[in-house]
């Protein structure tokens, strides 16, 4: 009966430390892609006066913003990505109709159940050949 009792309590402890794992980023090999049209396009919105922008680094072409400043884009899959907090020009060249392939390189595992947020796309406009970071989310999995 307390062999029964205590293996009841570690098989109970260790599930639990299982379950509550932190979100882990991981790479997605080899990447998942999608090619399909842009269906429109969110701007990050324009800085206030006195407002500067920080160039990201290694990302020539996307500079920090506030959160609300991010830009987006639909697709017309039904599918949209947002920048995170950033302005992207690449993406802000792209046209309504325009052909992109993005692709799904890195997720986080040990999410809570139905938290698929934190995915990282590359994302590729063909007619500009230009290429910019995005995700489906500005937090990940479990975030705010």
């Amino acid at each position: 009966m307390i062999k029964t009792r205590l293996l009841t309590v570690i098989t109970t402890i260790v599930a639990s430390s299982a379950l509550a794992k932190e979100p882990i980023e991981v790479k997605v090999v080899p990447p998942q892609c999608v090619t399909t049209r842009v269906a429109k396009i969110h701007p990050a919105q324009k800085l206030e006066p006195g407002e500067k922008e920080e160039p990201v680094e290694g990302e020539p072409g996307s500079f920090f913003r506030c959160g609300a400043c991010a830009g987006s884009m639909e697709y017309t899959n039904d599918i949209w990505h947002i920048t995170a907090y950033a302005r992207v020009t690449a993406m802000e060249e792209s046209r309504k109709g325009d052909v992109v392939t993005y692709c799904l390189v890195s997720k986080y595992i040990y999410c809570p159940k139905g938290d698929d947020r934190g995915k990282t796309y590359i994302v590729k406009n063909h007619r500009t050949g230009k290429t910019w970071k995005a995700t489906n989310g500005s937090h990940i999995c479990g975030g705010a």
